[in-house]
C-alpha cells in the first residue's frame, strides 16, 4: 500500500472494519432504547447471553478484558518510577 502525504500507512481493511462495529452497536442501542424501562449492566449483558451469539460475544469480551489487564500489569511494570 502506498503511504499519504504524512507518510504513515493507512490502517488495514480488518482494522476499518472493527472500527466500525462499536458505531453500528451504538446506532442499534439507541434504537432500542427506552427511557421508560431502565436496565443495568447485568441485564444488558443477559440480552446478550440470550442471542445466538451471544456466548461466543461474551467470551470474546471476557478475552479481551484479560489482555487488556495482562497488558496493563506489564505496562505497570516496565515504567519507572
Amino acid at each position: 500500500m502506498a503511504a499519504s502525504s504524512t507518510g504513515a500507512a493507512p490502517p488495514p481493511h480488518s482494522f476499518t472494519a472493527a472500527a466500525g462495529i462499536p458505531g453500528v452497536l451504538l446506532v442499534v442501542a439507541a434504537k432500542r432504547y427506552d427511557p421508560a424501562q431502565p436496565t443495568g449492566l447485568d441485564a444488558g449483558l443477559q440480552v446478550v447471553a440470550d442471542e445466538w451469539y451471544g456466548p461466543a460475544l461474551l467470551v470474546v469480551l471476557a478475552l479481551g478484558l484479560v489482555a487488556f489487564g495482562v497488558y496493563c500489569f506489564f505496562d505497570a511494570r516496565s515504567r519507572k518510577a
